[in-house]
């Protein structure tokens, strides 16, 4: 798992809500198996239920949206 980029939206809607994140794995089967030993990773668990003490921060789980880069994208 490989962490790339992050945005924010400039949409004065949805900025202070949104955040856009973009991880590579070597493949979907990989990002599975990364996913499934993150989450439950116990030093993961045991930041995300302090971060969460006072409720939970994600109003709704992220979207996954599994990608392939173009051949004419400038980033190879």
């Amino acid at each position: 798992m490989k962490s790339e980029m992050y945005w924010t939206p400039t949409d004065e809607n949805l900025k202070a809500t949104t955040l856009i994140y973009v991880i590579s794995h070597e493949s979907q089967m990989a990002a599975d198996k990364n996913w499934k030993e993150f989450l439950s990773d116990p030093e993961w668990i045991k930041v995300r239920d302090a971060s969460e003490i006072d409720g939970k921060i994600l109003a709704k789980p992220p979207e996954r949206v599994f990608m392939t880069m173009n051949a004419w994208s400038p980033r190879k």
